[in-house]
């Protein structure tokens, strides 16, 4: 669990125009109503463009009005690395979250106690992938696996 919150915290600070994904509540993205989401998090517009946001988040799924799976996309130059794009969706995890056996570079999984009685699914899987660079993935999940 400190590994993942210290790549976040570094994620955050080595993103130029990184506003923090903490919402007025402090809530996080994932498992919060939509409304949350759009009004806390900076959101993707059609196109991201590099200078606008070092980062933006989009959502892909919702369950009962809240958010089940976002992706963020990240627009900087070099890009970043694997992990720091895990830890910025990781970042998105209602707290507290405990650490999983489930941790690579492609994928993590944390289990979040809030997000279970937020939307009835007490894992999150953050995965990424070598050859899009730009990219990372969060989805609730029933049971840790990538």
């Amino acid at each position: 669990m400190l590994t993942i919150a210290v790549l976040a915290v570094a994620a955050f600070a080595v993103l130029p125009g990184s506003a923090g994904a903490r919402s007025v509540n402090g809530a996080r993205g994932l498992g919060t109503t939509v409304e949350t989401f759009y009004s806390s998090t900076p959101h993707c517009p059609a196109v991201p463009k590099i200078g606008v946001h070092a980062y933006c988040y989009r959502l892909d799924l919702t369950k009962h009005g809240r958010v089940a799976a976002l992706h963020v996309v990240i627009k900087t130059r070099p890009p970043t690395s694997a992990r720091k794009r895990l830890a910025l969706v990781i970042a998105m995890v209602p707290r507290p979250m405990q650490a999983t056996n489930l941790n690579s570079n492609s994928c993590t999984v944390v289990r979040s106690v809030t997000l279970g009685r937020l939307i009835g699914l007490r894992y999150a899987a953050a995965t990424t992938t070598r050859s899009i660079k730009t990219t990372a993935s969060l989805r609730a999940e029933r049971s840790p696996h990538c």
